[in-house]
This record gives structure tokens, C-alpha cells and sequence, in this order.
């Protein structure tokens, strides 16, 4: 009988705390809340409850996921510190994955998307999706660098930069600002596991926050 393996999903790199544990086949139990700068407070309890939710232990946890940003550098830390404990502790893997991806791949997943992140200082993190694969490098840019760098393209905007520059977006005809603005529960845990199969785990002692310029 195949051991079944379940994985707790972290991301605390926007203002939304977001947790998900899961196995192969989908979520067994999901939290999604809008706490601002409270991560560290309230994770750790959330984490126990979504466990107690899910009929799980610490214990029957195979693999750690956590979102590494880029965003907000403090949130996107609470988040892999908590994620590096868990795993050392029970000593399992720990999987690293850009928050980008994780809304990337959160709702619709097809033709070209964008994925920007409100960064401060009148910029934005952003990458260019198509059908769910990543086609730019992560970035870090003004919202008008971001609209000449697609040059026209058709694109499907998802990200916490459509709060901001949802009416920016709309002045351009090959522009549609999307409703996903955060990482989704669903895709945290489904990523990690696509993770898992492919054998991409992080190094525990190397994992880090994706920083794409100095803090704020």
C-alpha cells in the first residue's frame, strides 16, 4: 500500500495570510484571511487549526511548501522561517516557491497572464506567464515600464497591483485586470506537490525570500 503524503502550504507574502494542506488528490482544509502585518501572530495558530480541520498531526506532514515573494519583506520571512522550523523539526522537505508562480497558477491558468505585486515607491514585482509557464525572468519595474515591455501583447493581469493600477490597466485595449488578486490555498499545495514528483526540493539552510531590490 502506497504511503499517502500530505503537505502544509505557507504564504505570508502579501497582506493575506493564506495555508492549505493537502495530498495528491486535493485540499483536505484551507485558510485565506486578510491580516495586514499579522503573520507572525496569528500562523502558528492557524497552522494547528487547519490541522485539527484537516484530521492530521504535525507528525503525518511529509513536505513543508512556503511562498518566497517577492513582497512584502517582512511577511515573506514569517513565512520561510516558519516553513524552515516545521521542516527541520519533523525533518522533511521544505519547498521554496515564488508567490508569483503560486497566483500564476491560481484561477485561470490560460494564454498570456501577468502576475504583479504592488512593491511601494510607485513600482511593481511582476512575470509573464503563458498557459501557466513562466516566460520572463522575475522583475521589478514601474507599472509603465511593465505595459512597453508587452508591447501590445493580450494579457490577463492578476496580482494585488490591480488595487492600485486596476484603472492604469484599463485604459489599454490588450489589457484585462483579472479577479485574482492572492495566492490561492489550492495552488500553494498543487505546486508543492508538482515539486515533490519532480524531485525540486530546496536546500534547508539555503532557502531565502526572492529580494529583488533593497527593503522598504
Amino acid at each position: 500500500m502506497a504511503v499517502k503524503e500530505n503537505v502544509l502550504g505557507i504564504d505570508t507574502s502579501t497582506p493575506a495570510l493564506v495555508l492549505g494542506v493537502g495530498e495528491r488528490n486535493g485540499l483536505l482544509a484551507s485558510h485565506f484571511s486578510m491580516i495586514g502585518r499579522r503573520h507572525l501572530e496569528l500562523c502558528i495558530g492557524l497552522i494547528k487549526e487547519i490541522l485539527q480541520k484537516s484530521g492530521l498531526e504535525l507528525s503525518d506532514l511529509s513536505a513543508v511548501s512556503c511562498g518566497l515573494g517577492p513582497g512584502s519583506l517582512i511577511g515573506s520571512r514569517v513565512g520561510v522561517v516558519i516553513a524552515k522550523t516545521l521542516a527541520q523539526v519533523l525533518r522533511v522537505p521544505i519547498i521554496g516557491i515564488s508567490t508569483l508562480d503560486i497566483i500564476a497558477l491560481s484561477g485561470q491558468k490560460e494564454g498570456l497572464i501577468v502576475v504583479a505585486i504592488d512593491a511601494l515607491r510607485d513600482e511593481i514585482y511582476w512575470a509573464a506567464y503563458e498557459d501557466g509557464k513562466k516566460i520572463t525572468k522575475y522583475k521589478v519595474s514601474s507599472v509603465e515600464a511593465m505595459v512597453e515591455e508587452l508591447d501590445g501583447e493580450k494579457a490577463v493581469i492578476k496580482g494585488t497591483a490591480i488595487i492600485k493600477y486596476g484603472r492604469f490597466f484599463n485604459k489599454f485595449n490588450n489589457l484585462v485586470a483579472g479577479k485574482t488578486l492572492y495566492p490561492s490555498p489550492e495552488a500553494l499545495v498543487s505546486v508543492a506537490f508538482e515539486k515533490l514528483k519532480k524531485d525540486e526540493k530546496s536546500s534547508l539552510y539555503e532557502l531565502e525570500p526572492i529580494y529583488l531590490r533593497s527593503p522598504v
